[in-house]
């Protein structure tokens, strides 16, 4: 897919946002993630932080006033297309992670941005020796690819193999959903969850979902860290959950069912 296909939409989402994709003062990062009709938990790639690169670095930084964000961002993205689009084995940046762990001496949730820089870097170097090639410093590069990537997850082995046992239509294909990004790692109050609108044995209306305070969504899907109940979340933040609840009533109605979501909360907002 050209670029001139999203161009348009990515200047409106530019308009929206007050942000400019690839400026180096007031950057917009980028998600992209797949958009099936149908639901197809963990089958289908995505991308976060999107955007980000050394001449925006700078820019997020003056956004956010947060360096742990912005150089997390970073190694998170560095990682991602490394593994995603190059096809790097994640067991190689799985190994940059366990050294600075070890270097550090913290785990991954409490690496400060000194690490987390440091961490950038080698990832940087385990991608340019994997994959024979640099990490992509033209943010248009990188939205490309992601977007082709995702595509092409579709035809991934474990998501056809997924359509298959569901006998699922393959040629029902999938769109790819390009969106702001929203910081779930930005500090103590934010977080990403995932889960159902309702209890999915009970059936009681009330969300039931995992969560993961300071954490991007990959790290609740992925099992890395040990993601608690709903009720952490309800207690700690409850203006989040009562929007969350809101949220959930409103799915429901617009669609008559059960919906499995996805959600991030960015410094006490959902």
């Amino acid at each position: 897919m050209t670029p001139a296909v999203w161009r348009e939409a990515l200047a409106a989402l530019e308009a929206a946002t007050g942000l400019r994709f690839g400026d180096a003062r007031r950057p917009l990062l980028l998600s992209v993630r797949s958009g099936a009709p149908v639901s197809m938990p963990g089958m289908m790639e995505t991308l976060l932080n999107i955007g980000l690169c050394d001449a925006t670095v700078p820019g997020l930084l003056r956004l956010t006033g947060n360096p742990r964000l912005v150089w997390d961002a970073y190694r998170r993205l560095v990682a991602g297309y490394g593994e995603t689009v190059l096809g790097v084995p994640g067991a190689v940046f799985e190994a940059d992670l366990a050294a600075v762990c070890a270097d550090s001496g913290a785990d991954e949730a409490n690496l400060d941005f000194i690490a987390l820089r440091a961490l950038t870097q080698r990832h940087r170097a385990s991608l340019q020796r994997e994959a024979g090639q640099a990490f992509p410093q033209d943010p248009l590069v990188q939205l490309q690819q992601a977007i082709a990537a995702v595509f092409a997850s579709w035809q991934a082995d474990k998501a056809r193999d997924w359509r298959r046992l569901r006998q699922l239509d393959d040629a029902m294909g999938t769109a790819v959903t390009v969106q702001r990004m929203v910081f779930g790692n930005a500090g103590g109050g934010s977080g990403a969850g995932v889960g159902f609108t309702r209890h999915p044995a009970s059936g009681a209306p009330q969300p039931w979902v995992d969560f993961l305070f300071n954490a991007q969504g990959e790290d609740v899907v992925s099992g890395r860290r040990s993601a608690p109940a709903h009720d952490a979340l309800a207690q700690v933040a409850p203006a989040v959950w009562q929007t969350l609840l809101a949220a959930c009533a409103t799915l429901e109605r617009g669609f008559g069912d059960m919906q499995d979501i996805e959600f991030t909360v960015e410094n006490g907002r959902l």
